[in-house]
């Protein structure tokens, strides 16, 4: 599995920068924040409701980064969480060809690429990882032909 918790970009949505990292330990009251601005429609599709303080340490505690990939926005200028997309993969190390993206990204900056952005780092992200678990795999082979 590769670190995640070191991963960041720095992404201009307009006159807005942008870094996207994994989410981490400290941003329990930011994540909450973040999501406390989800309308009731929204919420209906998230596993949890992420709006409630005592889910979110629920889902952070349990967190397990070989299962979820959770990326997150955050708004340089205003310190605070904008955006987040995260992968959730099915299967073992081996067989994570599957996962399922949740993207949830607030009022005002829907309309501005953000998802999509988001979505296609997790693809990167996912691909970068497959690429590293097939590269590991072939080496322990190539040594234990060797």
């Amino acid at each position: 599995m590769q670190d995640y918790q070191t991963y960041q970009k720095l992404i201009s949505l307009g006159d807005t920068w942008v870094t996207l990292r994994c989410l981490g330990a400290s941003d329990r009251d930011a994540f909450t924040r973040l999501f406390q601005q989800a309308p009731d429609e929204d919420a209906r599709f998230m596993d949890q409701d992420f709006r409630d303080f005592a889910a979110v340490n629920r889902w952070l505690d349990d967190l397990d980064l070989a299962q979820v990939l959770p990326l997150v926005a955050v708004d340089q200028a205003a310190h605070r969480l904008i955006g987040s997309a995260n992968l959730h993969w099915w299967g073992s190390n081996g067989a994570r060809q599957i996962g399922e993206i949740h993207v949830f990204v607030p009022e005002p900056f829907l309309d501005q690429g953000l998802g999509t952005i988001m979505l296609h780092e997790l693809i990167n992200l996912a691909i970068n990882s497959l690429l590293h678990h097939e590269k590991k795999m072939a080496e322990t082979e190539e040594r234990a032909r060797s």
